[in-house]
């Protein structure tokens, strides 16, 4: 398969902009078998059944991007990874404008008071813009930093001007039940789980289960080769339990669904197995390129958003149900002027 093969039509103004007023009322499009049904998002029990397992990824966003000085010169960053190092710790950040960055110089973070600034000192610089710093201090004190002054890391095509109200994408760029902090973009399809949804799972006593995986630029970085079997995903951090791997194996032997909120979800699970050969609890680095054909193992459903052209996520769902399937199902999204991507609507695919 080559990339044109996963082109659709996508009107730009079907990308979202802002979240839906309440987060369970965004919209959702229900796939089984060659059937769409159109529902709202807070109807999604009436799709789940009551033995269902539903796994959502507890990763935090944080508001990675910040604003340094380097002699008095604003430069405008956002944090990509952290990296542990012996006398503090290691970060990527993307600097713009990047040409102001040269190895051994120091940026001085925007925010703190003048006895506790925040010092990077640049020690290597790719050709991309991205830089990398050592900061000589305590890891925690970085992220606290990042949760005070940041902002959070909305993706490029969502559109903010400078006096827009970015308290509002703190709280909406971030699902109810995220635990700990590490993603530099949200697991979207959970941003649509609200607590009245939750109280409703809980109340069935459908079984819901946690694993993490951070979330990092290269989930989003475009495939530059039309061949796109050259194309790798950048590594993820992932965690899953000994709990609830045996809670899963449970389901499986007991024929329930297995149903993961969002394509982090399906990639821990699906990612893990594909590195052992089973499913086994885990921490560590992953790197899974999902695409047709894929023999899925683990996950039954998956909720997820309206993902863009060409990207990799489609890819992913593509394999799921099967790309001629998705091509249509997309196309009814966007006659029915379904919203896209991170602030979009959402579907419940059944493979």
């Amino acid at each position: 398969m080559q990339i044109r093969d996963f082109d659709f039509s996508l009107p730009k103004e079907l990308i979202a902009q802002h979240p839906s007023e309440n987060r369970d009322k965004s919209r959702l499009l229900h796939y089984q078998q060659h059937c769409y049904t159109d529902y709202y998002f807070y109807q999604i029990c009436d799709i789940l059944r009551d033995d269902d397992i539903l796994v959502f990824n507890n990763s935090k966003v944080i508001p990675s991007r910040i604003t340094g000085y380097k002699n008095n010169s604003k430069i405008s960053l956002t944090l990509i990874a952290f990296q542990d190092h012996n006398n503090g710790c290691i970060v990527s950040l993307l600097a713009k404008p990047g040409k102001k960055c040269k190895i051994g110089d120091e940026i001085l973070l925007d925010g703190k008071e003048d006895d506790d600034k925040i010092t990077l000192h640049i020690h290597k610089k790719a050709d991309d813009g991205i830089i990398t710093a050592i900061y000589h201090g305590k890891k925690q004190t970085l992220i606290d930093y990042l949760h005070h002054y940041g902002i959070m890391p909305l993706p490029p095509y969502i559109k903010r001007g400078q006096h827009d109200n970015h308290h509002i994408d703190k709280e909406r760029y971030q699902t109810i039940y995220a635990q700990e902090s590490g993603s530099v973009a949200a697991p979207t399809a959970g941003l649509h789980f609200s607590h009245d949804i939750m109280q409703q799972l809980e109340k069935r006593n459908i079984t819901t289960e946690y694993v993490m995986l951070h979330v990092g630029m290269g989930t989003f970085a475009p495939i530059k080769n039309q061949d796109m079997t050259s194309h790798q995903l950048h590594h993820e951090y992932v965690s899953i339990s000994q709990k609830t791997v045996e809670t899963i194996y449970q389901a499986k032997k007991d024929k329930r669904r297995i149903i993961a909120i969002g394509t982090t979800t399906l990639r821990v699970l699906e990612g893990v197995c594909d590195k052992y050969g089973t499913l086994q609890a885990y921490t560590g680095d992953i790197n899974i390129f999902i695409k047709p054909p894929f023999d899925f193992k683990i996950v039954d459903c998956l909720v997820t958003n309206f993902h863009l052209p060409q990207s990799t996520l489609f890819m992913l769902v593509s394999a799921f149900c099967g790309l001629d399937n998705m091509q249509a199902l997309y196309h009814h999204a966007v006659t029915q002027q379904y919203r896209f991507f991170s602030y979009g609507d959402a579907c419940f695919l059944e493979r």
